[in-house]
């Protein structure tokens, strides 16, 4: 007769974690299966997958590794304590770095505050919230959306107006380097001395579109005269991490 070894309350919320980010990740791409995912990892069938979802089997740092890669997330996200096992560089990329096996490639990002100077172009500021927890991130990921340590921030979300994607108090990873609208993607941005945090689109005459994910706010038509005011994009939104809503 064999049993089944108990898992440890963390491997318990680890595997919770991991079935939420792919369900969030499944609301965006419905083509997301547990089959597909399996596929991506180098699992031969559904099955793995689902006794990790399931608990069944406890996340080990390989497979933990191969989900990050495929959701698009950090390990952290998914097993805070098995991601303190693996190593991590905390500057920017260096050739040594270019060269590391992906599995080590890893780098980790803390929060930072933003604040807004004055003026029609207000100097927008950042300062690194040191006791914050940083988030691990594969530098082959960064690489792949073209963000560098430099134009990387975690930002703060505050407020329900993107629930259920973001939360109150959920962090997201926002890439300086792109503050081009793409109609529909998730941007940080100034609005007078505000932080916010939408999907954008923006319309043939100039005007921007401000969407909210709750279906609670209405959208924000916002003027080209009154955009170049008292709008900044600070970036695009291209990681999130937290618990908020639970």
């Amino acid at each position: 007769m064999t049993t089944t070894k108990l898992l440890t309350q963390h491997q318990i919320e680890d595997a919770r974690r991991l079935r939420e980010l792919f369900n969030a990740a499944r609301a965006h791409d419905r083509s997301l299966t547990q089959e597909k995912l399996a596929f991506i990892c180098g699992w031969k069938t559904q099955g793995a997958v689902s006794q990790y979802f399931l608990g069944k089997i406890p996340l080990n740092l390989e497979a933990l590794l191969r989900f990050s890669k495929a959701l698009h997330t950090s390990p952290d996200a998914i097993s805070p304590t098995l991601a303190e096992l693996l190593p991590y560089q905390d500057v920017g990329y260096t050739e040594k770095e270019k060269d590391a096996p992906a599995e080590t490639d890893l780098m980790q990002i803390r929060e930072s505050t933003v604040d807004f100077g004055a003026g029609l172009n207000p100097e927008i500021i950042y300062q690194v919230v040191h006791d914050s927890t940083p988030v691990a991130y594969r530098l082959t990921w960064l690489r792949e959306h073209n963000i560098t340590p430099q134009n990387a921030k975690r930002l703060r979300v505050n407020g329900e107006s993107m629930e259920p994607f973001l939360f109150n108090s959920d962090t997201v990873l926002v890439n300086l380097n792109e503050t081009e609208v793409n109609d529909g993607k998730v941007y940080a941005f100034r609005y007078k001395n505000e932080l916010r945090i939408k999907r954008l689109f923006k319309k043939l005459d100039g005007t921007l579109l401000l969407r909210s994910d709750n279906p609670r706010f209405i959208d924000e038509e916002i003027s080209p005269d009154q955009a170049k005011q008292h709008i900044t994009i600070i970036g695009r939104v291209r990681g999130k991490f937290g618990s908020g809503g639970l």
